[in-house]
């Protein structure tokens, strides 16, 4: 049985992006390995592993780490180095789903990753882009009560919480 294809979209605005020219061509190609990583997710929020990434791309891993260093400060990503955690920040401006079932699965991609403060972030950017009416977010507007009671349970139990509501339902 052939593997389900994967695609991810890359803006082509993206070679003239003002942060993007000013990268190396390692960073840059960091950058690409970031966006099309082959165990990434429909979130934008997966585990990363900085020796597989140097690995894959045959970019030194101090080089690698340097550039995750200056994509956290530039604002493109954000790290959970305990979890070995991304998120790209703008996922969603590029890979947001495009209808309610999609928005589902995007939320369900999240029951596989650890309590981070990243899924926190993600969800609350979720809830943020639905409250300024973005488009972009139009497809979770129907999860909109479940992501603000998940993130209600969070901040009331901190040291309890697994980051999202489909923690919260297993077996300990």
């Amino acid at each position: 049985m052939a593997s389900k294809k994967i695609y991810r979209k890359v803006e082509p605005r993206i070679w003239h992006d003002e942060t993007f020219v000013t990268l190396t061509v390692e960073e840059r190609l960091v950058w690409f390995y970031i966006l099309t990583h082959p165990y990434g997710n429909a979130v934008g929020l997966y585990r990363f592993d900085t020796a597989l990434a140097a690995s894959d791309t045959g970019v030194d891993h101090e080089t690698v780490e340097g550039a995750l260093g200056k994509f956290e400060s530039e604002k493109m990503i954000g790290r959970d180095t305990d979890n070995k955690l991304i998120l790209i920040r703008n996922w969603i401006r590029s890979n947001g789903p495009t209808s309610p079932n999609a928005a589902s699965g995007m939320l369900k991609a999240l029951d596989s990753l650890p309590r981070s403060t990243l899924v926190t972030e993600f969800l609350q950017s979720i809830l943020n882009g639905l409250k300024d009416e973005s488009p972009l977010y139009n497809s979770f507007a129907s999860h909109e009560a479940a992501i603000d009671a998940t993130l209600n349970h969070i901040s009331a139990n901190p040291s309890s919480a697994l980051g999202h509501s489909g923690d919260r339902n297993r077996k300990q």
